[in-house]
């Protein structure tokens, strides 16, 4: 009796202390919002120098999808034909449909005021339902088992089923000064440029290792960041155990980012933000400048031949990568050098209670050359290439208590040269070396003008989403509607009508060398609940027109129908 009233005595601080903690956990983050941790500054007293709490934030999502024609018929596109359509099984075959699953985990661990943990892991990421299955390839076994299996990476699938996507410290200083390192989502303005992933129906967000270092004064944020983009060989190349080397910083890509700008952060500047937008009825607006240098003097990334004895594969990566001695491994000469810039502007005005006008604008920019981007032997002074490409977004957005309208404006330069450059193929370098004197169109591609949104930028269900796979050479407009159908104690029902038109901005570069990429029609069908629960049915229809026809025979693209449903649950 006497043991057991001990380890009460003990164990009773331990669990007011989580219990207390728990309490004053901060609600729960937009999933849109940027970067959540970021917002999360002012969280109140704290008992106790060291207390340790955590919060909690998350999503789980269920997505089912359907696209009808989405290779366009005789057209071109970047999703593939049903394979029955393929075989010759079934040569009007023209469905594609699937369903996936998400679960993202985003807990922060408070370490007193000042240090925080901030990770992120999602499960079954954009697994397609009953791709891994139990004896998968065994057709004696396919149809006798009804079980599905963990999807691992190398074995039964591409990925494992639980990734950490990102995992970082923080240390808040003084209140002014914050340092952050590890591996962190990085965001910027609308993520035109870099997006933090952090939407519920986002699939990729930029993830960079780096320290940062950041100072805060009255809404002003300056922060600056060196980051490691790729550190090249490690021992890790030949399979050592423990903790791996860098075998050099020569064949590092390094990049030092810098951005400066104002909006606000802390509690008390967003409150001070609510005043002046709802009571006292003035302008507010925030603004943001980004740039960053990347840098390489030499590789050692590519794939290296094994075509000696002494180089001959110890063995091959899950992904299909050759794991060779570190006595094999070269260095070859890059000498690369990239700026990209980025300007982020924001204006809002609530004139009246359930009024608002938001106009919000971001313009980015890539300038940069590479002198030796193909992996030869001889000296190649003819070969170097150079990246001019610029692009930029424009929203407008305003709402009041009956509905909601707006216009999406924005461009992205593209090349003169054979594809598009996302899903279709690329046009600066040549896999393989041998054939790159074949190969007209990367040879003569000397100045590079492709810009590429992140993909994770939604603007529609067809064109840039599944067909080109992102916003790239092309100018578009999109005005949209929305107004909310029902009202009721916790739930509203919203719909919302999208009509997009996209030009070609080079001509030249689409596959049917036209001006017009087409005419998407989309509407949407969503239900929130006040629990977290939000339900989204949209359909679209694609209307393709002549920068999607047949680069060989000429003919007329095929319209694409897509069917998507999105539930989601937040907390």
């Amino acid at each position: 009796m006497n043991s057991l009233r001990k380890v009460a005595i003990i164990c009773a601080p331990l669990l007011a202390l989580t219990a207390t903690s728990a309490s004053w956990a901060a609600p729960a983050a937009d999933p849109d919002a940027e970067e959540p941790a970021q917002l999360r500054r002012d969280l109140g007293p704290v008992p106790q120098k060291n207390a340790v709490w955590i919060e909690h934030h998350g999503s789980f999502r269920f997505r089912p999808e359907l696209l009808l024609g989405g290779d366009l018929g005789a057209g071109e596109s970047g999703v593939p034909s049903p394979l029955a359509a393929t075989t010759g099984d079934d040569s009007d075959a023209s469905t594609l449909s699937w369903a996936s699953v998400r679960l993202r985990y985003q807990p922060t661990i408070h370490i007193g005021r000042s240090l925080e943990v901030d990770l992120g892991v999602d499960a079954l990421d954009n697994l397609v339902l009953g791709s891994t299955y139990e004896s998968a390839g065994l057709l004696s076994l396919d149809l006798e088992n009804d079980a599905a299996e963990s999807p691992s990476a190398g074995d039964n699938g591409w990925r494992d089923a639980v990734r950490v996507r990102y995992l970082y410290g923080t240390w808040h200083a003084f209140d002014v000064f914050d340092f952050s390192f590890g591996r962190m989502p990085q965001a910027f303005g609308l993520g035109v440029q870099r997006n933090g992933g952090q939407c519920p129906d986002c699939d990729f967000g930029t993830i960079v290792d780096a320290m940062r270092l950041g100072f805060t004064f009255s809404s002003f944020r300056i922060e600056g960041s060196w980051e490691w983009t790729a550190v090249g060989a490690t021992t890790a190349t030949f399979g050592e155990l423990g903790q791996p080397k860098d075998l050099g910083q020569e064949d590092d890509v390094s990049t030092y980012t810098i951005q400066v700008g104002q909006r606000p952060v802390t509690t008390a500047e967003l409150e001070q933000r609510r005043v002046d937008l709802d009571e006292n009825r003035y302008w507010a607006f925030d603004w943001n400048l980004f740039t960053s240098f990347t840098d390489q003097a030499l590789s050692s990334s590519e794939q290296l031949p094994s075509s000696s004895l002494e180089c001959q594969a110890l063995y091959t990566s899950a992904s299909g990568q050759e794991l060779q001695d570190v006595d094999c491994i070269q260095l070859y000469r890059r000498d690369a050098f990239f700026w990209r810039s980025g300007l982020w502007l924001k204006a809002e005005l609530h004139p009246s209670f359930g009024t608002s006008l938001r106009l919000e604008a971001e313009l980015a920019a890539m300038v940069g050359n590479v002198d030796h981007p193909q992996r030869l032997e001889q000296v190649d002074s003819s070969e170097p290439k150079d990246f001019r490409a610029f692009g930029g977004a424009f929203e407008l957005e305003y709402k009041n208590p009956a509905l909601a309208t707006g216009i999406d404006l924005g461009f992205a330069t593209g090349d003169n040269a054979d594809y598009v450059g996302v899903l279709d193929g690329q046009n600066i370098v040549e896999p393989d070396d041998d054939n790159y004197a074949q190969n007209d169109n990367v040879r003569n591609n000397h100045v590079v003008t492709s810009y590429m949104f992140n993909r994770d930028y939604r603007l529609d269900l067809i064109l840039f989403r599944q067909v080109l796979g992102a916003v790239t050479n092309a100018v578009y407009f999109k005005p949209w509607i929305a107004t909310d159908v029902l009202q009721m104690e916790g739930a509203t029902l919203t719909a919302r009508f999208d009509a997009l038109y996209a030009l070609a901005a080079n001509p030249e570069g689409t596959p049917g060398n036209g001006k017009q990429w087409g005419v998407e029609l989309d509407g949407r069908l969503t239900l929130k609940l006040e629990s977290g629960l939000s339900a989204e049915l949209g359909v679209g229809v694609l209307i393709p027109l002549d920068a999607l026809d047949n680069r060989t025979t000429g003919e007329s693209a095929d319209p694409a129908f897509a069917a998507r449903g999105l539930v989601t649950w937040s907390f």
